[in-house]
């Protein structure tokens, strides 16, 4: 709670010294206000400052009034899933590309620890949303990258030109401040910013998703025994003979090795076939899986 205080408190203060959605007469790509809020993760969001005071200022950080133009997006994120907020552009002659510094907070609502967060630009939200494609000027000030991306959560970022991936550390319950530049070029209506939180698995997803990377591999080593041809091969022994085998030899069904392994041992010299089935919860055998000799 006194971290997403902090935070709210310092954006907000950066909002009330900057009068929101105030740019002078357009020229190059100019944000003049947001569009749709949408995403199934949202739980609340807003864009109170956009300021833009330098316009044509692409890759000029730190000069006297060249790095002024700033945006800042309040988002909490109430569910799983990403947020998309869209921005409306205005554009004249002469063209050329606007740098904002983009100085948000993002709360963790979830109830779900973060392990990373994404940052895409594109064009549209919902199911309508398309990545902005490369080389159209849009970008997160690539390929320069004046100054990195920062988050008070995680301390590394992979950029790339229209997508940034936080990771690195934990964005937990309570807001979190993040920190990136987008170049908006002349020519533009809108571009859209999407954010995606991913979620730290609970251990009993990992552990499914344990059990069946674990199914699939037997199903795959089975396959590769069972199906590929021998000189000696003939067609599998029926069904009751299997569980008759398999009942007698309880413990061969542990593994699957040891049930190949007896398999080779004694039923393929005899010729008699060995045929793998999947042991129901009843102790009879449901669907055949195929044939080792």
């Amino acid at each position: 709670m006194k971290k997403t205080a902090v935070s709210l408190i310092a954006l907000l203060a950066v909002a009330a010294l900057t009068p929101a959605f105030s740019p002078p007469a357009a020229r190059a790509g100019t944000i003049v206000g947001t569009g749709a809020i949408a995403g199934p993760g949202l739980g609340f969001a807003v864009v109170p400052a956009i300021n833009t005071f330098s316009e044509s200022n692409d890759n000029q950080p730190g000069g006297p009034g060249s790095d002024a133009n700033i945006a800042v997006p309040i988002k909490r994120f109430d569910h799983t899933g990403n947020i998309d907020i869209e921005f409306f552009v205005r554009s004249s002659d002469p063209g050329g590309t606007t740098e904002y510094l983009f100085f948000e907070s993002v709360d963790n609502n979830t109830g779900i620890n973060w392990d990373k967060y994404t940052v895409v630009l594109g064009f549209g939200v919902g199911a309508a949303f398309t990545p902005s494609p490369g080389g159209d000027g849009l970008d997160f000030d690539a390929p320069t990258f004046d100054s990195l991306p920062t988050s008070t959560a995680f301390a590394v970022v992979a950029t790339a030109e229209d997508a940034l991936v936080f990771s690195g550390g934990i964005h937990s319950s309570g807001s979190e401040v993040y920190q990136f530049r987008i170049d908006v070029p002349d020519g533009r209506q809108s571009f859209t910013l999407r954010q995606t939180p991913h979620l730290v698995p609970e251990p009993g997803t990992l552990l499914l998703s344990l059990n069946a990377l674990v199914g699939v591999t037997l199903f795959v080593r089975c396959k590769r025994c069972c199906m590929t041809p021998r000189p000696n091969a003939i067609e599998p022994v029926p069904a009751r003979e299997e569980v008759i085998f398999r009942n007698r030899e309880p413990e061969l069904s542990q593994t699957l090795d040891a049930f190949v392994a007896k398999c080779r041992t004694e039923l393929a010299p005899r010729r008699s076939g060995c045929f793998l089935a999947s042991p129901g919860g009843d102790g009879s055998f449901i669907s055949p899986i195929g044939t080792l000799y």
